[in-house]
């Protein structure tokens, strides 16, 4: 699915778009008291370890 068919499917229009990056762009998001921003890999945050999975092509 690409940007706009996802757009169409929850009805947002490219105004709603601007409407909600706003805040981040301009950098007037409030956030929770206590709320944190974190930076990178969230599985650094949570302390997960990686793993790589393959699959079978015919499962594709």
């Amino acid at each position: 699915m690409n940007v706009n068919d996802f757009m169409a499917k929850h009805g947002i229009t490219d105004a709603d778009l601007e409407r909600m990056a706003a805040p981040y762009e301009d950098g007037s998001i409030e956030l929770e008291p206590d709320g944190k921003v974190f930076i990178g890999s969230h599985l650094d945050t949570v302390g997960t370890r990686r793993a790589t999975v393959v699959n079978d092509e015919k499962d594709t």
